[in-house]
Parts: structure tokens; sequence; C-alpha cells
């Protein structure tokens, strides 16, 4: 569901309501895994990015505006190499 909502995210032409529902949904679906048993600490970082994500788009869809950016904000930056001919 994570892999899913990111994705869709990152590669949609534009964002509405419903990627933000999307990262809502996995947000309050990982702590429903932790019943099941324990979760890596990984998880716990993927639901505060999910909760991050959410606000992020519905603030600016409410500002009339699409979200600054996409993915996470913490990524590095792809380069991209220009060779010389």
């Amino acid at each position: 569901m994570f892999a899913k909502a990111d994705k869709e995210e990152r590669e949609v032409e534009t964002i509405t309501k419903k990627q933000a529902i999307d990262f809502k949904r996995v947000c309050d679906f990982i702590p429903i895994l932790g019943l099941f048993g324990s979760l890596d600490p990984d998880w716990e970082t993927k639901r505060k990015y999910c909760v991050f994500k959410a606000g992020n788009i519905m603030q600016a869809l409410k500002a009339g505006k699409q979200p600054d950016f996409r993915g996470n904000p913490n990524d590095p930056v792809e380069e991209v190499k220009v060779e010389d001919p």
C-alpha cells in the first residue's frame, strides 16, 4: 500500500485529494499491522512520511496550488550528467 501510494504521487500528472487520502489510509493502516507483531522502526518513519505527505498535499490544494515537490523532500537530488562531445 505504501509503495503504491508513493509511486502514484510521484507519477500522476496532477495531484488531487485522492493522493492525500491514500497517504492517510496508509498512515492509519501501519499501526494496525503492529497488532500482529512487532514492526521494524522503518515503519514508523514511513508512517511519519505519510502524515507529512497527506498534510502537505491538502494544504497546497486548499491554497489552490499544486504541492511544491513530489516524493520525499529528503531524497538526494539526482544529478543529470552531461557528456562532452
